[in-house]
This record gives structure tokens, sequence and C-alpha cells, in this order.
């Protein structure tokens, strides 16, 4: 009989909680920084290696369920988690994050988001800028929105189904969609503050961007 494993106050195992990722240091600010490449495109569909892909495929089940794990306990502690990227807890290979959809934590794999030029201004905070000036960061987002992703239920399987939901269908809401925005821009190694400076202009003066469509192209931060 070994020993009991540790857990927390909370009643977590202390083995599975990971320590977010935050500014503190030169370091950690470099490694939010990095972006996360996952499986690259356009050899997802054509790979010639199943194994490889078999492989992404393990490493992708048990990151998302680490992700769980964690956006939940952090959740748990009143620290205001409501989406957690991959590289936040220290995983750069894959392109995951969680965030709660219709209320249930949800595990977006290789997400991709289709936008339109409809914009408003949003307030975030962000686990990974714990400091008090960040807590509300003014940020630019995008009112309609798709995002397609893997399938979590069939991802634990070894099959790749992908999913493409859409806010104007009424999948989720306003707040949702700001939050998988945010943890996409993690995932490109963007954080609310980068976003902030990149259109600081258009903050100070919200008649930057009329008549001009805002799109992938010219939205420096997707």
């Amino acid at each position: 009989m070994g020993r009991r494993p540790l857990k927390d106050g909370t009643g977590y195992l202390k083995s599975r909680i990971k320590n977010i990722v935050t500014d503190r240091t030169p370091i950690s600010l470099n490694y939010l920084r990095t972006r996360c490449e996952g499986w690259k495109f356009p050899h997802k569909e054509t790979i010639e290696t199943l194994n490889e892909k078999d492989e992404y495929t393990a490493l992708c089940t048990d990151t998302g369920r680490e992700l769980l794990f964690n956006a939940k306990y952090y959740e748990n502690l009143k620290r205001g988690c409501v989406g957690l990227a991959c590289n936040q807890i220290g995983h750069e290979y894959v392109r995951q994050f969680v965030a709660k959809l219709n209320g249930e934590w949800e595990v977006f794999t290789e997400p991709t988001i289709g936008i339109s030029s409809l914009h408003y201004f949003a307030k975030e905070g962000c686990l990974s800028l714990p400091k008090k000036k960040h807590k509300d960061i003014k940020v630019l987002r995008f009112e309609t929105l798709s995002l397609t992703y893997l399938d979590w239920d069939d991802l634990q399987r070894g099959k790749w189904t992908w999913k493409q939901i859409h806010k104007n269908k009424g999948h989720f809401t306003e707040f949702e969609g700001e939050v998988f925005q945010h943890e996409l821009d993690h995932l490109r190694g963007t954080l609310i503050t980068d976003v902030h400076k990149l259109h600081k202009d258009a903050i100070k003066n919200k008649s930057v961007y009329k008549g001009v469509p805002i799109t992938i192209n010219n939205f420096k931060s997707y």
C-alpha cells in the first residue's frame, strides 16, 4: 500500500495542479509570446505517417484533460478562470484551449476562427497578467464569428471530426465569443496588452475603423 496522493485544501491532487505561466519574469513573458504551432496546416489532412497523427492525437488528449482539470481547479479557487490556453500551463506543442460553451467546459483543439468586420471594445483580464494594472485592459473584439475545431469526444477515441459553431446561430454567447478570441490570441503568442497596444489608436478614437472592413489580413493579432 503506497502513500495517499497529497491534496490541497480544495481536494484537488497536487501532482496534477499546474502553475499558471505569468509575466513576472522576462523568460516566462517570452514563453507566453511563443506561437503554438500544433498540427501544421495543410499537412494534417494528407499526413503520410499514421503513427505521427496518432501520437499527436494522444498528446492532445492528455493535454486537453490537463487543461480541463486545471481550469476547473482555478475556477473553484475563485481566480476568475473562464478559459485556459495550453501555453499558460507549459504546453506549446499543441494548439488547444478550454473555455465554457453554454455553461459547460469544452476542449477546443486545432481551433480556427472566422470573423466579420463588425467589432466592439471589451475590458478583459488575464491569469497570466496578475498585476492590478492589467485587470481591465480595453481590447477590440469581433461581434460576429464562427469557430472550427476538433470534436473532443471523438478525439479521445482517436478520431478526428471537425465541428463548427456560429455566434449568429445562437451556438454561443457574446461573452463566450470574447473568451474564444482571448484564448486564440494566447495560441498565437499574443497577450491582451499586445492587442491593446496594436489598436490603441482605434481604442482612443472609435471612428478609426469606420468604413474600413476589419479582416484577418488587417487585424494584426490574427
